[in-house]
C-alpha cells in the first residue's frame, strides 16, 4: 500500500480584484445599515411630533389663556409640560418586548400617584369687590353675568352669584358684561316690593356703569361702587270689581327688554314698590298699557298701574221647550156628517 505524498499544498492565488469587491461589499452593508438606522429614526421622530401636535391641539384655548394669565401675564412653560415631554420620551425609549412575554408587576411597585395641583391648569376666576359710594362693603348683592363672547349684555337668567359679608365674589370668567343690581333680572317676583337702596350698574369701572363693560378677569381682585337708587311706586287699581283677580308688573330699565323688573301675584288696592332702579327713563307695563317715567334719585316716583278686570265669560240664552201638548189637546173628534141634499128626487 502506498502512502499519498504528505507535501505541502500551496492555495491558488486570488482572482485579479476580488479584495477590493470584498471591500466594496463591505462598504456597501455598513451603508445599508446606516440608512435603515437613519429611517427608523426619522419615523419614530414623525410620531412624535405627530402625538404632540395631536395633543395640544386638543387643548381648549381658555387653557392656554389660563395657564398665561396664572403666570400675571408671561409666557413661561406650564408646570407638567417637562415631566410629559420627559415620559414622552422614555417612552419611546422603551425595550422591545419578546412576544409571549408579558411583564410580571412585582409585589413592591406601588400605584402610580395621582396628578398634585400644580400640574391642573388653573380656572381663570373674575373676583370682585362691590362697595357703597364711602367704601364700605354691600353683602346680599346679586352678581349676574350676561351671555358668553358677547360684549352686549343678554341676561341669561341664571349662574347668579351673591357677595359675601366682606363686599366680595368669584365666579368663572364670564368673557361678558356682568350686572350688579338688588333684583334678579327677567325673573317674577310674587311679591308687592322688591329690591333695596342701591342702584344697579355694571361691574367693571370703580363707580359702576350704565352701559356694558366686560371686565377683566385674573388674580386681581376690582372694585365697583354702587350708588343710591331710585324708587317707582303706586296702587293697582282696576276698572270694574275683580278682587280675586291677580296681575303682573314690570320696569323695562331704559326701554330694554333685556333687563326687564318683574311684579307679580297683585290685586286690585295693593301698593307696589320697585327699589334700586338706577336713574334714568325707564318703561313702566301693566298688561300691554305703557308709561315712559323719568326717575331720579331721591324722592319716590308715584305712578299708578290700571287694569282691566278678566272678562267673565256670560251664559248662553238656551232656547226655551216648548210644552208637550195635552191629551185633550191630540184628541180628534169625528168628521161631521154630510148635509142633506135639498134637491129634488129625480123624475122616472
Amino acid at each position: 500500500m502506498s502512502w499519498p505524498d504528505r507535501r505541502r499544498i500551496d492555495p491558488l492565488p486570488p482572482p485579479e480584484g476580488a479584495f477590493e469587491r470584498m471591500l466594496e461589499s463591505a462598504a456597501a452593508r455598513r451603508r445599508r445599515r446606516r440608512t435603515r438606522t437613519l429611517l427608523s429614526s426619522a419615523v419614530a421622530l414623525v410620531l412624535v411630533a405627530g402625538g404632540a401636535f395631536a395633543l395640544g391641539s386638543s387643548m381648549r384655548p381658555s387653557d392656554h389663556l389660563s395657564s398665561t394669565l396664572a403666570n400675571d401675564g408671561s409666557t413661561t412653560q406650564r408646570p407638567g409640560s417637562s415631566e410629559a415631554a420627559t415620559a414622552s420620551s422614555s417612552a419611546s425609549r422603551r425595550p422591545h418586548r419578546k412576544p409571549g412575554k408579558t411583564p410580571v408587576a412585582s409585589a413592591s411597585a406601588k400605584p402610580p400617584a395621582p396628578p398634585s395641583a400644580s400640574t391642573v391648569a388653573p380656572l381663570i376666576m373674575l373676583r370682585g369687590h362691590v362697595t357703597d359710594s364711602v367704601g364700605n362693603a354691600l353683602p346680599g348683592i346679586l352678581v349676574q353675568p350676561g351671555v358668553a363672547d358677547s360684549a352686549a349684555f343678554v341676561s341669561r337668567g341664571s349662574g347668579t352669584a351673591v357677595t359675601d359679608a366682606n363686599g366680595d365674589f368669584t365666579i368663572p370668567c364670564p368673557r361678558a358684561p356682568v350686572y350688579l343690581s338688588t333684583w334678579p333680572l327677567n325673573q317674577p317676583r310674587t311679591a308687592s316690593s322688591i329690591g333695596d337702596a342701591w342702584a344697579s350698574a355694571f361691574f367693571g369701572p370703580p363707580t359702576g356703569s350704565s352701559s356694558p363693560v366686560v371686565p377683566g378677569c385674573g388674580v386681581q381682585r376690582r372694585t365697583t361702587a354702587l350708588a343710591g337708587g331710585a324708587t317707582l311706586t303706586g296702587v293697582v287699581q282696576t276698572v270694574g270689581s275683580c278682587p280675586d283677580a291677580s296681575f303682573p308688573l314690570w320696569v323695562w330699565l331704559e326701554g330694554n327688554r333685556d333687563r326687564t323688573v318683574r311684579l307679580t301675584g297683585l290685586h286690585a288696592g295693593d301698593t307696589f314698590t320697585f327699589n334700586g332702579l338706577p336713574a334714568g327713563r325707564h318703561t313702566l307695563g301693566a298688561r300691554g298699557e305703557t308709561v315712559e317715567l323719568d326717575l331720579a334719585v331721591g324722592e319716590p316716583k308715584h305712578q299708578d298701574a290700571t287694569f282691566s278686570c278678566p272678562d267673565v265669560p256670560t251664559p248662553t240664552n238656551s232656547p226655551t221647550p216648548t210644552p208637550d201638548p195635552s191629551p185633550s189637546d191630540t184628541a180628534t173628534t169625528p168628521p161631521a156628517s154630510p148635509p142633506a141634499s135639498t134637491s129634488p128626487p129625480p123624475v122616472p
